[in-house]
């Protein structure tokens, strides 16, 4: 081994510091007891240095009278009288091997000259070699140098200390180097109160466990895994990726060249991690682990909360199956690496199934689809009030969890529930429409026919009025069924308003105060189940629609040509809507009577409407003073040369079927009636034909016919208005 070369590291700063001046005084003030110089015969020391010097190295002393002293006397009772030089100014000499620390005297014909200050002895500790260079943890190794009798401590790396030494000598120290040491310089330190330390100039290197191979290179989780390499019994454990670690008391067997240890179940591929005591770790080459594979699924489909059966090979490495949706299965005892039965979920979906292992090696090859319940037949219809559960027949019933029934109200009171046959109690407020079947999974099955949903609710024949004020007392007529408790709810935003105020009610006739806040609309009724029931007549908020584009109106009787030609309306000159004059009619009425009329097209807008028939409205303005009770008004849209047609519509008792068939009932002020121009049909009302171009329309007006009754209204403002 080369030599190493020397290093010696003071420590404290402070104590070098202090050093230096020691020996800066020790030249520049007299280190005798007498500074007197009164005679050229005084022998004086001035000076004397370096104060921290090695042995063998020269000592210089300054004065006067020099050439007279006869020795020096160095601690520890170290006689000099060879000098190097000797003149009256100078005393040079070496320094022996056996000097220390300490005061020195210079022996004179005049007495002895003692120094004030100590001469300090540099101990120069090296280290020349290290054998050898590589060790392993236990060995001994060799340290050779200088002055390492006053060696104290060995440190290796990482604060590894011995005190503790095989042998030790002035030029010589041998150590053994600790189980958990690491590759590092080696630190010596003397036994000084603040240590002088010397480091090595290379690196000490700690041998560690070496890694050669591993086989096999693919092995199956729960198998034995050999580790081959050298230096292998310094390993204290082995970690797995994954985290496992495994203690060299667990391990199979092991020796310096090889390791056999049993692979955890939840291992990953990659590196093994082997660590001595020192925690240095070794890399393995990267380890392969075995995956389950799968062959087969039956059943497909399969059922939700059956199971399946699956084959394949490593299939008791599965630990986790994964079905679609992201629902896990459970595994059931008595598996083999061939076949496994695996529970499936109930919540499981149609998609991709994985097979996973601890190892988080996967199989995902395998699709499984689930069956769907089937609907053969169930109760057509249902009464709320008396029986209010359907059967259902079918197939795979029992993995139904909730029906849906119209008006998207969902029941999951089941109360009998098999594969082939469930009972389901019908949600408050359902509706007639079909219903559908919720799975335990999710799918949904919709039937092909509706169920009627007859609620119980009473069979409203009329109301009156039907234009209403707030504060007004109104009328809802029925047959039958007005005394089952109900709330009465007036259209008003998106809630509506309930009326709180009764005047009476019997089986047949409710009388109720209309609510502050409701508005234009239809009144629904909530029983006490929560079912709903929407009453099919309009009801509309006094007060008459405004003009919304004056070029549209036809009929305004303000004589500026928008009149009437002929008929039995007269004008009246006050109307409240705008202060201009109306048409008013007021006889007691029985079969065919004109009301008002005009021809020839004159200022009449059908151009501006065109074909554009399905996005307007036709809207007049009136006032009801006394109910229509036989007959009807008709309102008519006529092209006179018969290429377009001849279109009605009527309001009253004898209306046609789907146009205003009701009694009229007052008003009680000006309302406006809005009639969508798709709603006139030919036939006088009860044809199917419809008007498509407005601009051919060249006769329009309005008669009485088909019954009698006392006829008292106002009307005003016949006009289209568009809605989109």
């Amino acid at each position: 081994m080369s030599n190493e070369k020397v290093m010696i590291k003071k420590i404290n700063i402070r104590v070098l510091s202090l050093l230096g001046i020691v020996a800066l005084l020790a030249f520049i003030f007299n280190s005798c007891g007498n500074n007197n110089d009164g005679g050229s015969s005084q022998i004086q020391l001035n000076s004397f240095g370096p104060s921290s010097l090695m042995r063998g190295e020269q000592l210089k002393f300054i004065g006067t009278n020099l050439n007279k002293v006869t020795s020096i006397v160095l601690p520890n009772n170290v006689e000099v009288t060879t000098f190097v030089t000797k003149t009256p100014t100078l005393l040079v000499i070496d320094v022996p091997n056996e000097t220390t620390d300490g005061k020195v005297t210079l022996k004179t014909p005049q007495g002895d000259i003692v120094t004030k200050t100590n001469l300090v002895i540099s101990e120069p500790i090296t280290i020349k070699s290290i054998t050898p260079s590589t060790a392993r943890p236990g060995d001994v190794i060799k340290i050779e140098g200088t002055y390492l009798s006053l060696v104290a401590s060995v440190t290796f790396g990482v604060n590894k200390t011995v005190i503790d030494f095989e042998s030790q000598s002035e030029t010589a120290l041998e150590v053994i180097v600790p189980d958990d040491a690491q590759t590092a310089k080696i630190v010596l330190a003397d036994g000084q109160a603040i240590p002088n330390t010397i480091e090595s100039a290379s690196v000490f290197n700690v041998t560690l466990p070496a890694v050669t191979s591993i086989s096999p290179t693919t092995v199956k989780a729960g198998a034995n895994l050999t580790i081959n390499g050298t230096d292998l019994d310094l390993t204290k454990d082995i970690t797995f990726v994954g985290g496992t670690r495994i203690l060299e008391a667990d391990f199979v067997s092991a020796s310096a060249t090889q390791i056999v240890v049993k692979v955890p179940d939840n291992a990953k591929e990659g590196q093994l991690k082997l660590r001595p005591l020192s925690e240095v770790e070794v890399l393995s080459p990267a380890l392969k682990l075995v995956a389950p594979v799968i062959t087969n699924v039956t059943p497909d489909p399969a059922k939700n909360k059956g199971t399946l059966t699956v084959t394949g090979t490593d299939l008791d490495l599965v630990s986790t199956v994964v079905f679609g949706g992201g629902k896990t299965g459970s595994i059931q005892g008595g598996g083999s690496a061939t076949s496994i039965t695996v529970s499936i979920p109930a919540d499981a979906v149609d998609g991709k199934v994985r097979f996973g292992a601890k190892s988080d090696k996967w199989d995902s090859t395998q699709t499984v689809t689930f069956v769907k319940p089937t609907i053969s037949n169930f109760t057509s219809s249902v009464n709320t009030a008396s029986s209010p559960s359907i059967t259902i027949n079918g197939t795979d019933l029992d993995l139904v969890s909730s029906v849906i029934f119209g008006g998207d109200f969902t029941s999951k009171k089941i109360t009998v529930n098999s594969s082939t046959q469930i009972v389901v109690v019908v949600t408050p407020g359902s509706v007639s429409g079909n219903i559908t079947l919720v799975t335990t999974n999710g799918t949904e099955v919709e039937s092909s026919n509706s169920l009627t949903i007859v609620p119980d609710m009473p069979d409203v024949t009329s109301i009156s009025p039907i234009n209403f004020l707030p504060g007004m007392t109104m009328t809802i007529s029925a047959s039958s069924g007005m005394d089952i408790p109900f709330d009465v709810i007036f259209p008003s935003g998106t809630t509506g308003v309930v009326a709180n105020m009764f005047v009476s009610k019997t089986s047949t006739t409710l009388k109720i105060v209309v609510p502050i806040g409701a508005k234009s609309g239809r009144i629904k009724l909530v029983n006490y189940a929560n079912e709903i029931y929407e009453i099919p007549i309009d009801i509309k908020l006094l007060g008459a629609d405004p003009v919304t584009d004056a070029s549209l109106v036809f009929f305004d009787f303000n004589g500026t040509g928008k009149d009437s030609w002929w008929g039995s309306a007269s004008i009246k000159s006050t109307d409240p809507t705008d202060n201009t004059a109306y048409a008013a009619i007021n006889s007691s009425l029985n079969g065919w009577t004109d009301l008002f009329w005009r021809n020839s097209g004159n200022n009449f807008p059908g151009a501006k409407v065109g074909t554009d028939v399905a996005n307007y409205v036709v809207k007049i303005d009136i006032n009801v003073y006394a109910a229509i009770t036989g007959g009807n008004i008709k309102i008519r849209l006529q092209d006179s040369d018969n290429g377009e047609g001849d279109f009605w519509y009527a309001i009253g008792p004898a209306a046609p079927t789907g146009q205003g068939n009701y009694t009229v009932p007052v008003t009680g002020g000006w309302t406006t009636v809005s009639i969508p121009i798709s709603s006139f049909k030919d036939n006088y009302g009860w044809g199917s034909n419809t008007i498509t171009d407005m601009s051919k329309i060249d006769v329009f007006g309005m008669a009485f016919d088909n019954g009698s009754s006392t006829v008292n209204i106002a009307i005003d403002n016949v006009r289209f208005e568009k809605t989109n």
